[in-house]
């Protein structure tokens, strides 16, 4: 498989290569599927509202809830997906969180826009 001199040398790769992913494998494993998903979900989600807000200068709940309708997000180690079916009770909570974070901020009838940056002397 390695030729002569390499068998040696070919057995302690894949056997480090089988210990690797066993082991990467194991804390996949270990971790608590549903909450990783959370997890992926919401850093979905906020991803989507700030590329939104980079490219229009405000959005309202209401335009939180369509753009969030219907993400998704896979774990192929569970072979498990998570997505937004309830949209408006979601944006709801995501904007609470988000203006909490500072990554975004209530800008009154218009909605919600990006935080001013703050300029570097």
């Amino acid at each position: 498989m390695f030729g002569e001199g390499n068998e040696f040398f070919g057995a302690v790769l894949l056997f480090m290569v089988g210990t690797v992913f066993a082991f990467i494998w194991g804390r996949r494993r270990g971790e608590d599927p549903e909450k990783t998903l959370q997890q992926k979900l919401l850093k979905a989600a906020t991803k989507k509202v700030v590329k939104h807000l980079e490219k229009n200068p405000y959005i309202t709940e209401e335009g939180v809830a369509k753009l969030l309708k219907g993400t998704t997000v896979r774990d192929p180690w569970f072979r498990k997906l998570m997505r937004i079916d309830d949209a408006k009770t979601y944006a709801k909570g995501l904007v609470r969180i988000l203006v909490e974070n500072g990554a975004i901020r209530y800008a009154g009838k218009d909605g919600y826009c990006l935080p001013e940056k703050k300029e570097e002397k």
